[in-house]
């Protein structure tokens, strides 16, 4: 809320928020769009769903999903959790094949 408070009163004029929406999260959502579609701020949303934070974003920067990153994956609570890199994976798949 205090990131949200500080576009509000112009104490932040550049956002970056990265696989977090913040303002769905936030209550009063409206209000916090409204706040953050200042022409003097800057916010960049980076993910992979079209979210309320990307709705008042002026540029939206993709991210990998699950398939195309190393194996890592963030959950619902933040938490990473490293394991297998699909591609890796479906390479060793398909030489096994013999394809």
């Amino acid at each position: 809320m205090a990131i949200l408070r500080g576009v509000e009163d112009k104490s932040i004029d550049f956002l970056w928020t990265q696989v977090v929406n913040i303002i769905q999260s936030a209550p009063n959502n409206t209000h916090w769009i409204e706040a953050c579609r200042r022409p003097d701020a800057f916010v960049v949303v980076s993910d992979i769903y079209p979210t309320f934070s990307a709705r008042c974003a002026d540029l939206i920067l993709p991210v990998a999903g699950h398939f195309e990153n190393g194996g890592s994956t963030a959950t619902p609570n933040a938490v990473l959790k490293a394991g297998t890199s699909w591609f890796r994976l479906l390479g060793k798949l398909v030489l096994m094949s013999g394809r």
